[in-house]
């Protein structure tokens, strides 16, 4: 079963729990979240004043007429307006540079785990999803910490304010939109019950499609050789409509959010007004309180609507959050036994002791292996395709671990070493190929950066591709391409066993490295070696 199979059939997390582990990284700013929520306590106060004035002016100084104290209404709450926004802007201001802060580690934590992850986790992890996980679904985690988080909490606070006022005011019309606060809570737990599978899966088909894309492009020379144009478009249509049709299903459950929102509101309007009024006319109350009341009832569209954009944001970020946590969450099984130390000054003797592995613990692909290397000493394992050459060297460094036996460095075994340190030791040139969008010499110099040019020069002359390089206009300069497309297949051969030869290994493996280059290069190469 892939490993992607296996993070999918994994128990979901409650939406609790994951919003529990996203806010435990904000621990780290306590300072600037208690600034934000003491910011929108100050912001909330501030956005019930223009409603107490108005019932103020309306009740006092306009009918027995008041210019004066009008004035000073009408200044005051330009000034409240002013402060507020104020108020507002640095509370965005700082959620949105804390969110950008947050993502950034998750996103740093995220690379960081991967790149300690074996071989055998990229062989069943399509490296699209990966990408998209920490690129797309790290993204959405923005609105979340940004804003998304601290604004549920204050339009909480704004809510809460206008019921203490009105139950100040009228406890009968309070009453009217107390009534309405029950309906919005359950339309939320609703939307929110059916939004979240969606939006799971709006975040998963979004993996798949960026699979889709990388793949084709890597392979776009195959596709145009074997003329497969069309029939690619045909199946990106239909991963691309299988997006389209999920994120149309979640736009349809958020579409009933905004109706259900104003149907409530304004039922309770109504009401107010019709009772109100009728207690204005009998005297029960001022005209300033009714319009106060009906002021604030509108008022409670803005967070009770943003609430449910809120939702979407939150549930959104989840659905992303437990894709990035699938990675977190992964273990290696290749890592450093407790007590392992580094690897001392080694002879080189490699010796393979009854080794067996399987990649999938059922079928093997190799069985009591046993021979070894003196140092000094050169040997050639040959066999068909298929038969686990490549497998067998892959032992040595620890990109996998065997299944029985071992393999000892100097009659050591080698998870006696740290990881890190065993291999600093085995230099190794693939058999495929790679190759980074940089020049030569950082190509070259990659597993040695503090390399000289003159010590680059001289793995590139054992490798024959010295010659070559200097004929380039920026010789060693010279920006090669992604995945070294501009050179020849021979070419990104020679400049991965100079990289290789740079370092100077103790224990040098070649899997066939000459495998892209003429004869007489090849007859080089092996002379220089």
């Amino acid at each position: 079963m892939k490993k992607e199979e296996k993070l999918k059939n994994r128990p979901r997390g409650s939406l609790f729990t994951i919003l529990k582990r996203l806010s435990g990284y904000l621990l780290e700013y306590k300072f600037s979240v208690l600034l934000v929520l003491i910011g929108f306590i100050f912001s909330t106060l501030l956005s019930l004043a223009p409603a107490w004035f108005v019932k103020i002016a309306l009740d006092r100084y306009l009918f027995p007429e008041n210019i004066k104290y009008l004035s000073l209404i009408a200044l005051a709450m330009v000034g409240i307006a002013m402060l507020q926004g104020s108020i507002d802007f640095l509370n965005r201001y700082l959620a949105e540079t804390r969110g950008q802060k947050v993502v950034y580690k998750i996103r740093q934590q995220a690379y960081e785990h991967l790149l300690e992850m074996p071989f055998s986790f990229f062989d069943k992890s399509p490296t699209g999803d990966i990408l998209s996980r920490i690129t797309a679904d790290a993204e959405t985690l923005q609105a979340y910490f940004g804003f998304a988080s601290l604004y549920i909490i204050n339009n909480s606070l704004f809510i809460i304010g206008i019921l203490i006022v009105l139950l100040r005011w009228s406890l009968e019309l309070a009453l009217f939109y107390i009534m309405v606060l029950p309906f919005i809570v359950l339309g939320i737990s609703i939307y929110a019950f059916k939004v979240r599978p969606a939006f799971r899966k709006t975040r998963r088909t979004l993996g798949k499609l960026t699979e889709y894309i990388q793949e084709q492009i890597q392979g776009i020379q195959l596709i145009k050789v074997f003329g497969r144009e069309k029939s690619t478009v045909e199946a990106f249509e239909m991963i691309n409509k299988k997006y389209q049709n999920i994120n149309l299903e979640a736009g349809r459950i958020s579409s009933f959010w905004m109706p259900y929102v104003f149907v409530l509101i304004g039922i309770s309007t109504g009401l107010i007004i019709w009772y109100g009024g009728i207690q204005v006319i009998n005297e029960k109350i001022t005209l300033g309180t009714l319009v106060g009341f009906s002021t604030y009832i509108g008022m409670m569209i803005r967070p009770v609507r943003q609430t449910g954009m809120l939702v979407n944001q939150f549930l959104s970020a989840a659905a992303a959050a437990e894709r990035i946590f699938e990675i977190l969450d992964a273990r290696s099984e290749i890592k450093d036994e407790p007590g392992a130390v580094t690897v001392p000054q080694i002879r080189g003797e490699v010796q393979y002791e009854n080794v067996s592995f399987s990649y999938d613990k059922k079928m093997p692909v190799l069985k009591n292996i046993n021979f070894s290397v003196n140092p000094g000493e050169t040997i050639a394992i040959v066999g068909p395709t298929g038969s686990g050459k490549s497998t067998l060297i892959h032992l040595l460094p620890r990109f996998y671990d065997v299944d029985g036996g071992q393999i000892t460095i100097d009659k050591r075994p080698i998870k006696e070493f740290t990881i890190e340190s065993l291999r600093q030791h085995i230099g190794i040139v693939l058999q495929h190929t790679f190759l980074f969008n940089l020049t030569i010499k950082e190509n070259i110099a990659f597993g040695k950066p503090e390399a000289s040019l003159e010590e680059i020069r001289e793995a590139a002359k054992a490798a024959e591709i010295d010659d070559y390089i200097m004929s380039l206009p920026k010789n060693y300069e010279t920006v090669i391409g992604e995945r070294g497309v501009n050179l020849s297949g021979g070419q990104r051969q020679r400049i991965s066993i100079a990289r290789t030869l740079l370092i100077n290994p103790k224990i040098l493996i070649l899997d066939e490295p000459t495998s892209s280059v003429d004869s007489e290069t090849d007859e080089k190469i092996q002379k220089a070696l």
